[in-house]
């Protein structure tokens, strides 16, 4: 046993990787001990995304700024093609990459790279956006953008005089469509496609070096309209505090609202005053993670402001042992749960109703990789990610490791009222903060 509701195994490296300073490894959950397929890197991955739609094909950005394409049928060499490292005021990254988002085309699984129509979204620790068509990676993005704080992207583009003294230095971020559109395929054109013909811009969620946490809008058919649009929380020298003290480590949209699910508009901004009442949309729902040892619930279109104008969280998360919160993730398939890591190798599961401010499982993985094996130091975990049906979670350490926590069948079990039930429960909150004498007194 792992923990409570969880059970601990370790996927075992074949020792066969090399010598490459980068390495993405593919692992099947039905053999979940051993490796698939290994993809040898020149420089250190970082974010490693399939591309929707397509079963061979996905995408990897580096701390070099290259981004490349591997096809998993390619045999010997499965690079199919890569991005080109160039300068600051070129398209394409000079600086690591932490942050990379795909976009559904519309042809099918047996497309190659240079058949594809996919898209990607990359944004690198500069503050450069660039969004690319997968079919023409090695002749750079298709349009870019230098977001700074408190200056039009457009003009940031024009007159880069500023350096990086404003630079939106991002290390986590998600994104969505901004436009309401189907994505099942059905409808007249991919998200790829409505992007590039300007039918929809994308709304990107940045959490920075810095602990704050930006708002920005990427419109590849009119680059004037691109910026950063919505401070939910940053260090702006107000009264209000940064939506972290520290590095953002994670920032993920709820499911119901991520790019490659629905495709729905996103809540506009509500008015506390606006005689509408309290609502919070699911939908909207945002999670944060940080070094500052907290990890916080934000829904953006819910205006609760502090005393400068910025969002109070929902909900803010605080580590007993200060221990830094590494990852947050939503559950794929359950909208009341998410999941965080921890540097001091614990790995929680959130139920918000059953519990808003404990965790309702939560296990301790060892350095040695086996709950119980040795009884070693704890391991220092760095990322996350649920596996289909949201009973599994392969987990990261900083030594190399994978591990995977299978969750029990009735911690995850989940009623046709759940959403309601959260809605409810995160409005009655959210009522709650709203009658505080101030909004920075929102309690933990």
């Amino acid at each position: 046993r792992g923990g409570p509701g969880s059970t601990v195994d370790r996927m075992e490296s074949s020792g066969n990787e090399g010598s490459s300073p980068g390495l993405v490894i593919l692992w099947t959950l039905t053999h979940s001990t051993r490796q698939a397929l290994v993809f040898p890197c020149s420089s250190p991955v970082l974010s490693v995304q399939w591309l929707p739609g397509n079963t061979h094909l996905f995408a990897a950005s580096t701390y070099a700024g290259l981004l490349y394409i591997f096809d998993t049928r390619r045999r010997g060499r499965h690079v199919a093609c890569t991005s080109i490292i160039t300068e600051a005021d070129e398209g394409g990254h000079a600086h690591p990459v932490y942050c990379l988002a795909a976009f559904r085309g519309s042809k099918g699984s047996n497309a190659t790279a240079l058949e594809s129509d996919a898209a990607l979204l990359s944004c690198d620790t500069s503050g450069k956006v660039c969004f690319w068509q997968c079919h023409s990676l090695s002749k750079g993005p298709r349009t870019w953008v230098s977001l700074r704080r408190g200056v039009g992207a457009a003009s940031a583009r024009e007159d880069d005089s500023s350096g990086l003294a404003n630079a939106v230095n991002a290390t986590s971020m998600d994104c969505t469509l901004s436009d309401s559109r189907d994505q099942s395929g059905t409808g007249l054109h991919s998200p790829a496609e409505a992007i590039l013909e300007g039918e929809t811009d994308i709304d990107v969620f940045l959490g920075t070096e810095s602990g704050d946490f930006f708002r920005a809008r990427i419109a590849v058919g009119s680059g004037s309209r691109s910026g950063v649009e919505d401070v939910i929380g940053a260090s702006d020298g107000g009264e209000g505090e940064q939506a972290h003290k520290s590095l953002v480590t994670a920032v993920h949209l709820h499911p119901s609202q991520r790019a490659a699910g629905t495709g729905q508009a996103r809540p506009r901004l509500q008015s506390m005053d606006s005689g509408e009442g309290v609502h919070v949309s699911v939908a909207d729902l945002t999670l944060t993670s940080s070094l500052d040892w907290s990890c916080k619930v934000w829904s953006p279109g819910s205006a609760l402001p502090d005393g400068a104008g910025h969002r109070v969280p929902l909900l803010e998360l605080r580590s007993p042992e200060y221990e830094y919160f590494v990852d947050a993730k939503w559950a794929t398939d359950h909208p009341a749960v998410f999941a965080t890591v921890s540097s001091a190798g614990q790995v929680d599961v959130w139920h918000l109703n059953r519990a808003m401010e404990e965790p309702v499982a939560s296990v301790t993985l060892p350095s040695g990789g086996r709950q119980g094996a040795g009884g070693g130091a704890p391991a220092a975990l760095s990322k996350l990610s649920w596996a289909p049906g949201s009973r599994k979670i392969a987990v990261g350490s900083l030594d190399g490791r994978v591990m995977l926590v299978q969750l029990d069948e009735e911690l995850m079990y989940s009623t046709t009222d759940e959403r309601r039930k959260l809605q409810q429960n995160l409005e009655t909150r959210l009522d709650r903060l709203a009658r505080l004498p101030d909004a920075d007194q929102a309690p933990n």
